[in-house]
Protein backbone atom coordinates (compact mmCIF):
# COMPACT_ATOMS: atom_id res chain seq x y z
CA UNK A 1 0.00 0.00 0.00
CA UNK A 2 1.26 3.46 -0.91
CA UNK A 3 0.70 6.18 1.65
CA UNK A 4 1.48 9.79 0.86
CA UNK A 5 0.59 13.00 2.63
CA UNK A 6 0.57 16.33 0.82
CA UNK A 7 1.88 19.25 2.87
CA UNK A 8 0.46 22.78 2.49
CA UNK A 9 2.70 25.05 0.38
CA UNK A 10 2.79 27.63 3.22
CA UNK A 11 4.31 25.04 5.54
CA UNK A 12 6.93 24.09 2.95
CA UNK A 13 7.83 27.76 2.31
CA UNK A 14 8.22 28.35 6.05
CA UNK A 15 10.50 25.35 6.51
CA UNK A 16 12.84 26.21 3.62
CA UNK A 17 12.85 30.03 3.75
CA UNK A 18 16.21 30.22 5.55
CA UNK A 19 18.04 28.23 2.84
CA UNK A 20 19.64 29.79 -0.23
CA UNK A 21 19.79 26.48 -2.16
CA UNK A 22 17.44 23.52 -2.20
CA UNK A 23 17.52 20.05 -3.69
CA UNK A 24 14.11 18.55 -4.28
CA UNK A 25 14.25 14.93 -5.22
CA UNK A 26 11.57 12.48 -6.21
CA UNK A 27 11.46 9.33 -8.25
CA UNK A 28 8.27 10.30 -10.08
CA UNK A 29 6.66 6.89 -9.69
CA UNK A 30 4.40 5.51 -6.94
CA UNK A 31 3.00 8.57 -5.17
CA UNK A 32 3.13 10.75 -8.30
CA UNK A 33 1.65 8.18 -10.66
CA UNK A 34 -1.34 7.27 -8.51
CA UNK A 35 -1.74 10.87 -7.25
CA UNK A 36 -1.47 9.60 -3.66
CA UNK A 37 0.32 12.85 -2.90
CA UNK A 38 -2.40 14.85 -4.62
CA UNK A 39 -2.66 16.36 -8.06
CA UNK A 40 0.10 18.88 -7.30
CA UNK A 41 3.83 18.42 -7.68
CA UNK A 42 7.20 20.02 -8.40
CA UNK A 43 8.97 20.40 -11.75
CA UNK A 44 11.92 22.28 -13.21
CA UNK A 45 11.61 24.60 -16.18
CA UNK A 46 14.54 26.06 -18.10
CA UNK A 47 14.46 29.46 -19.81
CA UNK A 48 15.17 29.11 -23.51
CA UNK A 49 16.55 31.89 -25.71
CA UNK A 50 14.17 30.69 -28.44
CA UNK A 51 10.93 31.49 -26.61
CA UNK A 52 11.23 35.22 -25.94
CA UNK A 53 11.42 34.87 -22.14
CA UNK A 54 15.19 35.49 -22.27
CA UNK A 55 15.63 39.08 -21.04
CA UNK A 56 12.05 39.33 -19.73
CA UNK A 57 10.99 39.56 -16.11
CA UNK A 58 9.20 36.78 -14.27
CA UNK A 59 6.08 38.96 -14.05
CA UNK A 60 5.95 39.36 -17.84
CA UNK A 61 5.87 35.63 -18.59
CA UNK A 62 2.86 33.39 -19.18
CA UNK A 63 3.43 31.81 -15.75
CA UNK A 64 1.39 34.57 -14.10
CA UNK A 65 -1.69 33.26 -15.93
CA UNK A 66 -1.31 29.78 -14.44
CA UNK A 67 -1.85 28.28 -11.01
CA UNK A 68 1.91 27.79 -10.59
CA UNK A 69 4.22 29.02 -7.82
CA UNK A 70 7.89 29.64 -8.55
CA UNK A 71 9.73 28.26 -5.52
CA UNK A 72 13.19 29.29 -6.67
CA UNK A 73 15.27 30.31 -9.67
CA UNK A 74 18.75 28.91 -10.05
CA UNK A 75 20.97 31.27 -11.99
CA UNK A 76 24.55 30.67 -13.11
CA UNK A 77 25.98 32.30 -9.97
CA UNK A 78 23.25 32.11 -7.33
CA UNK A 79 19.89 30.74 -6.26
CA UNK A 80 16.91 33.02 -5.63
CA UNK A 81 14.31 31.49 -3.29
CA UNK A 82 10.72 32.68 -3.82
CA UNK A 83 11.56 35.28 -6.50
CA UNK A 84 9.32 38.28 -7.14
CA UNK A 85 7.87 39.40 -10.48
CA UNK A 86 10.71 41.90 -10.99
CA UNK A 87 13.40 39.20 -11.35
CA UNK A 88 14.98 39.18 -14.81
CA UNK A 89 15.25 35.88 -16.66
CA UNK A 90 18.11 34.85 -18.88
CA UNK A 91 18.70 31.81 -21.01
CA UNK A 92 19.52 28.68 -18.98
CA UNK A 93 17.95 29.94 -15.73
CA UNK A 94 16.29 27.00 -14.01
CA UNK A 95 12.90 27.63 -12.38
CA UNK A 96 11.70 25.30 -9.66
CA UNK A 97 7.90 25.31 -10.00
CA UNK A 98 5.06 23.98 -7.86
CA UNK A 99 1.56 23.50 -9.20
CA UNK A 100 -0.95 21.12 -10.72
CA UNK A 101 0.93 18.33 -12.46
CA UNK A 102 -1.16 18.78 -15.59
CA UNK A 103 -0.30 22.51 -15.72
CA UNK A 104 3.39 21.84 -15.08
CA UNK A 105 3.59 19.33 -17.94
CA UNK A 106 2.28 21.96 -20.39
CA UNK A 107 4.25 24.94 -19.08
CA UNK A 108 6.68 26.60 -21.51
CA UNK A 109 8.74 29.75 -21.33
Amino acid sequence: MIVGEQKPIAEIKDKVSSYSRLLILGCGTCVKTCFAGGEYGVATLYVSEKTGADGSTLGNTNIKNRDVTILAIEKADKALPFPGPEVSLVSRDCLLCYGKLTDLMNLRL
